[in-house]
């Protein structure tokens, strides 16, 4: 089976994230736009949007499994590569801490 480089992958979720960010409602897309686009934290999102960070946490929650979905659905093999890469390198930082903390 043909196997695509990370790179048309990664690409590949990219615009399948944005799509779906663009399809959601006005408040929950502002919140992610803040929080990755932005780059705010969080509870700076909620402030901004006038509302507590309570809510913020489960609708972020909420929108990042919903978005997770749809692109495990669309796109399986992209997702899985990714996972795997993301595991990996949160091993070799686990791995750094572990020898930093010995030394």
């Amino acid at each position: 089976r043909f196997v695509q480089p990370a790179a048309v992958q990664d690409a590949q979720l990219e615009v399948l994230t944005m799509a779906e960010v663009q399809g959601l409602p006005e408040r929950d897309r502002r919140l992610i736009q803040l929080c990755y686009r932005e780059d705010r934290s969080l509870s700076d999102a909620a402030q901004k949007l006038r509302f507590g960070r309570s809510w913020a946490c489960r609708r972020h929650i909420l929108v990042l499994t919903s978005i997770r979905k749809v692109l495990e659905k669309r796109a399986p093999d992209a997702v899985r590569v990714r996972r795997k890469a993301a595991t990996r390198a949160e091993s070799a930082h686990a791995s750094r801490r572990r020898r930093a903390k010995r030394a």
